[in-house]
Order: structure tokens, then C-alpha cells, then sequence
């Protein structure tokens, strides 16, 4: 048997504060607890068989076609959703294209283009926000991290 992690995680902490007792009592709850869940879901499931197998038979075809529109539904919301992370991911890169070739050729100095970005975060488009790792200028690093060795 594979122990509960969170009753060994209970236990664990119980015995680094020196509280055994708190920990095996806080342990003993638990499994009263799991105890009467479980039992009583189970005790449940057998005394209600019968006006449960009714209940299926009744409602056999809304069943279906309720869990055809969950299946159709959450299909259509994970592809907008990806199709949506798609296209915010390729709109953020061809801006920043645009911000470092506007850089590059001279048309934009980097103050002109942080005040743009600025404004554009202000006026709340969110398209246009402020990326925090996209900088105008490469930092020269003050403290190379160094390879270590084993």
C-alpha cells in the first residue's frame, strides 16, 4: 500500500515541531472522514439503485445530446483559444520586428519609440502593452555568470 501524501506530509511536519500527538490526531481525522465519504457515498449508490436506473432510462436522450454540446463546445473554445494565443504570439513578435528594425535603420530613436509604447499602454490597448522583456537596447551584463565546474 502507497501511504497518503498528504498524511505523510501531516505526520513529517507533526514529528519536526516535536507534536506526535497533534499529528496522529489530525491523521485520525482524516481517515473517519474518508471513511464516512466513501461509505456513505457507497451505501448510498445501493439503497438508490433502482430509482437511479429509472432516472437514466428517463433521461437517455438529453444525456446524449447535452453531452454532444459539451463535446462540440469545449472543442470549439480550445481551438479559439489556441487560435488566439497563436495570433497574439505572432502579433507581439512582428511588432517587435518592427520596433528593432526601426532601431536598426535610424527612422526612431529609442526615446520616440518608448514614449509610442507608453502611450499605446496608456490609452489601454492591450495589444500594444509594454513587454518587460523586450528591450530597446542589449544591457551589457555587469557580472557574466560563470560555467561551473564538477
Amino acid at each position: 500500500m502507497i501511504p497518503c501524501p498528504l498524511t505523510t506530509f501531516i505526520m513529517s511536519y507533526a514529528l519536526a515541531r516535536g507534536m506526535l500527538a497533534a499529528g496522529l490526531a489530525v491523521t485520525a481525522a482524516m481517515t473517519l472522514g474518508m471513511i464516512a465519504t466513501i461509505g456513505g457515498i457507497a451505501l448510498a449508490a445501493a439503497f438508490a439503485r433502482d430509482r437511479f436506473m429509472g432516472l437514466l432510462a428517463r433521461t437517455e436522450s438529453w444525456r446524449h445530446h447535452a453531452g454532444l454540446a459539451l463535446e462540440v463546445g469545449s472543442s470549439v473554445l480550445v481551438l479559439v483559444f489556441g487560435l488566439w494565443m497563436m495570433l497574439s504570439s505572432l502579433s507581439s513578435r512582428s511588432r517587435h520586428y518592427f520596433h528593432e528594425k526601426a532601431l536598426q535603420s535610424g527612422q526612431v530613436s529609442a526615446r520616440m519609440l518608448l514614449d509610442i509604447r507608453c502611450h499605446l499602454a496608456s490609452i489601454g490597448e492591450r495589444e500594444h502593452r509594454i513587454d518587460p522583456h523586450f528591450h530597446l537596447r542589449p544591457q551589457p551584463v555587469a557580472n557574466p555568470p560563470r560555467a561551473h565546474r564538477l
